[in-house]
């Protein structure tokens, strides 16, 4: 079989274009991870025991295109220097479908903690992690705070 291009020149075509797809693919794959975010805010870094911890749950869409969440239900789990204080809260929120506007934030909820254990006991001094997860977008965030 003959081709119109000599095979070096049919060889570093196939190259270029296996790269530029490596890169392509790349750059989509970046850009899925970092297109939405969870946001949390929290009022302070440091608690006194006894206190409620408030947090302020956000997606950031930062897509040119609006952003489609089958819902914004999410779960939250609480660590401390022993390990899970709180396995597993879930908040089912927004069920069916939620769009989220393009280039904005937009609020799921607030999740107050109590600083109880999962027996219902005072936590002690010291750090906790608090991790929130999104079910359906499968994006997760943690925070840490301090109690005093």
């Amino acid at each position: 079989m003959s081709w119109p291009i000599g095979r070096g020149a049919l060889l570093a075509l196939v190259i270029a274009i296996s790269i530029l797809l490596v890169v392509v693919a790349t750059s989509i794959n970046w850009k899925k991870e970092r297109a939405a975010y969870l946001k949390v805010v929290k009022y302070k870094s440091s608690f006194q025991s006894g206190e409620e911890v408030k947090l302020l749950l956000y997606l950031v869409n930062q897509e040119a295109l609006d952003l489609d969440a089958p819902s914004l239900s999410y779960q939250v789990e609480i660590y401390g220097s022993s390990g899970p204080i709180i396995g597993l809260a879930r908040q089912d929120l927004q069920t069916g479908p939620v769009r989220i506007p393009a280039n904005s934030e937009y609020k799921i909820g607030e999740f107050v903690w109590d600083q109880r254990d999962s027996q219902g006991n005072q936590v002690g001094v010291g750090a906790y992690t608090i991790r929130i997860k999104l079910l359906h977008l499968n994006l997760e965030t943690s925070i840490v705070i301090q109690i005093q």
